[in-house]
């Protein structure tokens, strides 16, 4: 099994590709500017045909409908993408933090 999560860091510019690798599995794991989150299809993308990713997660400051669709899209859909969502209660702090 190989997947990916992509997180996104306020001032961080995407970085090298972690690799994590187990007996059973391949994690890999790449940080995004918060300013360029979009960056976060180009990388979906190479993850997909370069590394042989199967499945995406995206960190809850990339959880948007836009950027999940642009890695969907990005990856012509052929993996699974899910994202970290807060709950109801977490919103508003992580809108304050993160300045999404």
């Amino acid at each position: 099994m190989k997947f990916a999560f992509i997180y996104a860091m306020p001032g961080l510019q995407s970085s090298s590709i972690q690799e994590n690798v187990t007996e059973k599995a391949h994690f890999y794991c790449v940080s995004v500017d918060m300013d360029h989150r979009e960056t976060a299809a180009d990388i979906a993308r190479e993850l997909v045909e370069k590394n042989g990713v199967q499945m995406i997660e995206l960190c809850g400051g990339l959880a948007s409908a836009e950027i999940i669709a642009l890695v969907k899209e990005e990856t012509e859909n052929r993996v699974p993408v899910g994202a970290v969502f807060y709950g109801p209660e977490s919103r508003k702090p992580l809108i304050e933090l993160m300045g999404i």
